[in-house]
């Protein structure tokens, strides 16, 4: 062969020439029926055009040993033919070697394959999308540690409709040891334990392995199931070890009739299946791919429509009150309740904290805690949303309905209880609290009943200090007087002066609840200076203050309290029967 410089190539080669040559570079070995059936060319013309390359330098040829017959020709490129396929520098020194007949018998199996599918895919209504081979096919993963690869002998996708299927393929000539052939398949699961196979392929592709008697296909589909058995016992997840139970591993004895495995049903798969056709073998793992994705996609959707459902429902408000707040506490504002102002806030924690069903109002404002909520799979429980959430117009519509229908559900229930007891020290408190335009928070309104039952108790208990007060006031004016001189003691004022300063260092008047603070000298409980209603001390007034601000005046020897005005919407309404948001055990009216 003479070597010729790659103008003087390109000068002598025709367009069918470089259609040679570019599909030897890219299949490396191909016989001269396999070259003639690609390119459409008689095979005395391909035969032609193969010497004139040889020629040329352009690829080698040689017709290795048949038992029977006569092999055919299969060629190969050489190095000058791969840098004028490929573009590259012309190379220097000398050929490669002559590729052992082993090597030949091997390629030209897969380019058997190729060509099998290439001429019978439109009469099975396929279309062949890719055809890889070794380099191009391989694919490298992490092994306990270690690096590995899987290196298939091709790597195939069809298009069947809108469906697309992948498959491996591993050529075997018999020539393998079993055991060898066991490593290899443990590599190719330990490949799909890894979970790398889903950075290229939708689900985990077919394995066929062509071979060459049915005892061979017997010792390949026994032996990948018995690699399949232990390697998803030893596997690293369950997701791996499913993937292998799952993985299609199949056989065939068609290595040198690639056109029967393409068509007939000649493949066993492990497991025992036989009589199978290489279409069965691709559609199942894409079917069943196909099938578990819908499934799951199902079961997200069902999942999102009851987490939705239980977002916006009665569930998830007694959920997080069964967590005791733990997510929006009854004293501090949650992150996204902070930006909201004071009375929208506390209408929300009202709401949350509630335990009656919740109205269509309440329900479109419970939207706000539904949108700001997610199932933590860690906890298992509702969790807020980290996330700032801006609020929406239809958002803010619905808060500020809630806050204006608790403005109106609290003064209707304060109106109510001012109409059966009057000037009841809390809710005078919690009137004038709404009149100035806060809502009563949480606590208060949690408490209303409660608080009701402890005033009344508190008012008669008051009545009885008050009845003990006077008769103690005058012996302790008796007292005074006998301490006192003679001129003092006769005075004609001196007991009602007495009496005056008596009160002024023992009574109180609390103005935030309107009521005198009459200490006992028997129940330590009621001392000077502390109001058994709120439990202030600071704001109490002394007599002769309270009496200069108006807040008591003199009362047939005692003192009484001089309430201040009460606003219209607290006394609109008369004396009404007692409703749901009131006690019935409350006591009767006074």
């Amino acid at each position: 062969m003479r070597p010729v410089t790659r103008r003087a190539a390109l000068d002598q080669l025709s367009a069918t020439d470089r259609e040679i040559v570019a599909l030897l570079s890219e299949h490396r070995v191909a016989t001269t029926q396999q070259i003639s059936t690609l390119l459409e060319l008689p095979e005395r013309t391909a035969r032609y055009r193969l010497d004139r390359l040889w020629k040329l330098g352009m690829c080698g040829g040689r017709q290795p040993y048949a038992d029977v017959g006569s092999a055919p020709y299969h060629w190969w490129p050489s190095r000058l033919a791969d840098a004028f396929h490929r573009g590259r520098e012309l190379p220097r020194g000398g050929e490669r070697e002559e590729p052992q007949e082993q090597f030949l018998r091997h390629a030209a199996a897969i380019t058997g394959l190729y060509v099998a599918l290439v001429r019978l895919a439109p009469s099975l209504r396929w279309e062949l999308l890719a055809f890889q081979r070794e380099v191009e096919a391989r694919e490298e993963f992490t092994l306990r540690d270690r690096q590995a690869a899987i290196v298939p002998d091709a790597f195939v996708v069809i298009r069947e409709g809108d469906a697309e299927y992948h498959a491996m393929v591993e050529i075997d000539r018999g020539t393998m040891s079993i055991p060898r052939l066991s490593r290899k398949l443990s590599l190719y699961l330990g490949w799909v334990d890894s979970g790398v196979w889903s950075e290229r392929h939708p689900y985990v592709p077919a394995l066929l392995v062509a071979t060459t008697t049915p005892r061979r296909v017997e010792q390949v589909t026994a032996t990948a199931e018995e690699r399949a058995r232990a390697e998803s016992r030893t596997a690293e997840t369950h997701p791996g070890a499913m993937a292998i139970q799952r993985m299609v591993i199949a056989a065939c004895d068609c290595v040198d009739r690639p056109d029967a495995a393409v068509v007939d049903p000649v493949w066993r798969k492990r497991g025992g299946a036989g009589g199978l056709r290489l279409a069965d073998l691709i559609r199942e793992p894409r079917e069943r791919w196909q099938r578990e994705t819908a499934e799951r996609a199902a079961a997200v959707k069902e999942a999102e429509r009851e987490l939705e459902e239980f977002l916006s429902s009665e569930r998830l408000r007694d959920k997080l009150q069964d967590l005791n707040r733990n997510w929006y506490g009854v004293t501090s504002h949650d992150e996204h309740l902070r930006p909201l102002a004071e009375n929208d806030a506390t209408a929300l924690h009202l709401l949350l904290n509630a335990t009656n069903p919740m109205t269509p109002l309440e329900r479109r404002a419970w939207g706000f805690f539904a949108r700001r909520t997610e199932m933590s799979r860690f906890l298992g429980r509702p969790v807020q949303v980290r996330d700032q959430v801006p609020m929406s117009s239809e958002e803010r519509e619905a808060v500020t309905s809630l806050r204006e229908d608790w403005f109106a559900r609290q003064k209707q229930f304060l109106a109510s209880l001012h109409a059966r007891y009057r000037y009841l020290p809390w809710a005078l408190r919690a009137i004038r609290t709404l009149d100035a335009g806060t809502l009563l928070h949480q606590e208060t309104w949690r408490n209303r009943h409660d608080r009701t039952k402890n005033d009344l108790v508190e008012l008669k208990w008051l009545q009885g200090r008050s009845l003990d007060y006077t008769g103690w006031r005058s012996l302790e004016v008796s007292n005074r007087q006998w301490g006192a001189g003679p001129i003092a003691r006769h005075a004609s004022r001196s007991t009602r002066r007495l009496a005056r300063a008596v009160d002024e260092e023992r009574l109180r008047a609390c103005p935030d609840c309107e009521q005198l603070v009459v200490p006992s000298h028997q129940d330590l409980r009621y001392q000077v200076g502390y109001c058994s209603f709120c439990g202030g001390r600071d704001q109490l007034l002394k007599i002769s203050e309270a009496q200069e601000a108006g807040v008591v005046e003199p009362d047939r020897g005692f003192w009484r309290v001089r309430h201040g005005p009460v606003p219209g919407w607290a006394t609109s309404q008369p004396l009404p029967p007692l409703g749901e948001d009131h006690d019935t055990e409350l006591g009767e009216p006074q």
